[in-house]
């Protein structure tokens, strides 16, 4: 991860947040300026990411929260800058690429199954991390609270996806699936095969851009998949069944 990927990091956060310029900083006193918004790198001192507007923004708190929620998901571009690169872990490599995905189609998340197994290969934010396939549908039927609502977003997109496909067995030949009613809005596409790209949003979508984009993913993302090492499936949770 080098000087591209640091660039592309500045470039999703002046896209994402709608502001003038993004930029890095290290050391210094942070700016205190009401036009620029800042938040520093988790386990970084002295690094921080700054969005810079032309006028001070309305909401400053929710701007800083997207910041760390960035900040999270690209964290391994930060090692870049610190001596020699070496090969970032493939789960990551997936994790940052879900996130550019989710971010160019505005989708609430980015998540990668399989079908079958109870594992979440990949996904675009932390705030999904440690979730198992079992976690989300548990969270959709209710059964478990939802960590925020962009994790409860992608328990129905993952729901409705996975009965998509016990409905209409991937063997059908269909490598596409789009869900768009008032409750839900999700774009997923078979990739490497196996796996499925899901794209969850809140809301009604531009399917023509968000398709196009996915699309375009899909080759990027097959190589990240392929290079993934073994993973043993999560473990189940124990869960207290009220007796009637």
């Amino acid at each position: 991860m080098g000087d591209a990927n640091l660039q592309r990091l500045l470039d999703v956060v002046a896209e994402r947040l709608d502001s003038e310029e993004a930029r890095l900083e290290f050391g210094g006193s942070p700016p205190q300026g009401e036009t620029t918004v800042w938040a520093a790198f988790p386990g970084r001192p002295g690094w921080r990411l700054v969005a810079c507007y032309a006028e001070p923004p309305a909401d400053r708190a929710a701007i800083v929260a997207e910041l760390e929620q960035l900040l999270h998901a690209f964290s391994a571009t930060v090692s870049a800058t610190e001596g020699p690169a070496g090969e970032v872990p493939s789960a990551r490599a997936l994790d940052l690429a879900l996130y550019d995905l989710a971010a160019r189609c505005e989708a609430m998340a980015a998540i990668v199954l399989d079908g079958s197994s109870p594992i979440v290969w990949g996904r675009s934010h932390t705030e999904i991390d440690g979730a198992s396939v079992e976690d989300l549908l548990a969270i959709a039927k209710g059964e478990l609270p939802a960590a925020s609502e962009r994790v409860a977003c992608c328990a129905r997109a993952a729901t409705w996806l996975l009965d998509e496909l016990r409905d209409n067995p991937p063997g059908t030949g269909v490598p596409r699936r789009l869900a768009r009613t008032p409750e839900l809005g999700a774009l997923a596409h078979v990739v490497a095969n196996i796996y499925w790209v899901l794209l969850a949003f809140d809301g009604p979508f531009n399917e023509v851009s968000a398709d196009g984009a996915l699309r375009r993913s899909l080759r990027h993302l097959e190589r990240l998949l392929t290079r993934l090492p073994p993973t043993e499936p999560p473990a189940k949770r124990a869960r207290l069944v009220p007796v009637k």
